[in-house]
C-alpha cells in the first residue's frame, strides 16, 4: 500500500501507522518508518508521524 498513490488509501495508511504508534507500540511505528519513510506519500507520513515530536517529524519528513 505503500506505493498507492490514492489519497484516500494514503490517508486510510497514515492513519493505521499513526494509531499502532499510539495504541500499541511507539517503537512499531518507528522501525516502520525508519525502513519505509522515503517511500511514502506525503499524506500518508504526514498523518503517520502526527503525534510525534518535532524533531522526530522533522527527521521522516527529511527522509523522503
Amino acid at each position: 500500500m505503500v506505493g498507492d498513490r490514492r489519497d484516500l488509501i494514503q490517508k486510510a495508511l497514515g492513519w493505521m501507522l499513526r494509531e499502532a504508534g499510539k495504541r500499541v507500540d511507539r517503537a512499531v511505528l518507528t522501525d516502520y518508518l525508519d525502513g519505509h519513510a522515503a517511500q511514502m506519500g506525503r499524506t500518508a507520513l504526514s498523518y503517520a508521524v502526527e503525534h510525534l515530536s518535532p524533531e522526530e517529524r522533522a527527521r521522516y519528513r527529511a527522509m523522503r
